[in-house]
């Protein structure tokens, strides 16, 4: 899933004018379900803190050897 797909549900559900159907009530689930789905990506890479962290590391390491 992109990171921006939960977003794109979300402004559909937010936006669904018929609230006396069950079309809002689908539009809200997919949201729901997409946001819940980006959350789970996150929580596999740390939201990306891990990965950056580690380059931050490698960055100190080579300005430790070339000083």
């Amino acid at each position: 899933m992109t990171g921006q797909k939960w977003e794109q549900l979300y402004n559909v559900a937010v936006l669904e004018s018929d609230w006396t159907t069950a079309k809002i009530d689908e539009r809200i689930e997919a949201a729901e379900a997409a946001i819940k789905g980006r959350l789970h990506e996150f929580s596999l890479n740390h939201g990306g803190y891990s990965r950056r962290k580690s380059g931050d590391h490698r960055c100190r390491e080579q300005i430790g050897k070339s000083a």
